[in-house]
């Protein structure tokens, strides 16, 4: 899954270049409202960006993202039971708002995965969950907000040079 994936491949020795430049705003956004007996409320972001080089028999594999721009994540959950002794379930989770993954094979073939933020990367998980019985001895109320892995990157190089590199600046 991803908001904007780039996908390059070279075999016999090419070149595959993954290149991606933000100068402006970049939002997403995952919005769930749920209201009810029982509420149950999901809003997921997986991968903003996603880039993926491969290159074989001895190519190189970059991927280079700069971001001079803004790229503004946000997922929100609310959940609001309104009946007596039921649930109410909210859950808003960010995974992966950059991935890269570069790969190499071959004898001499390099790979990279590099970053480097001029701009503002801003992330945002919210949740939250009512329990909204009037008479509620046994009604639960339950909200996770989880941000995982910002940024991932990684670079395999098998018979040549890796590098994985973030600067923020």
């Amino acid at each position: 899954t991803g908001f904007l994936v780039h996908y390059a491949s070279a075999t016999t020795g090419g070149y595959a270049p993954n290149t991606v430049t933000n100068a402006g705003t970049v939002n997403v956004a995952a919005n769930a409202l749920a209201a009810g007996t029982t509420a149950n409320a999901d809003a997921t972001v997986n991968g903003v960006i996603v880039q993926e080089a491969y290159a074989s028999a001895g190519g190189d594999a970059t991927n280079t993202l700069t971001n001079d721009g803004a790229i503004n994540v946000t997922a929100a959950a609310t959940a609001s039971s309104t009946g007596v002794n039921q649930t109410a379930w909210a859950n808003a989770e960010i995974n992966g708002v950059v991935y890269q993954y570069a790969s190499t094979t071959g004898e001499g073939g390099d790979a990279s995965s590099i970053v480097s933020n001029n701009g503002a990367i801003t992330v945002n998980a919210t949740a939250n969950a009512n329990d909204g019985g009037a008479v509620d001895t046994f009604g639960v109320a339950v909200a996770y907000a989880t941000v995982d892995s910002v940024i991932w990157q990684e670079a395999h190089a098998f018979g040549g040079d890796a590098l994985a590199s973030f600067a923020n600046a």
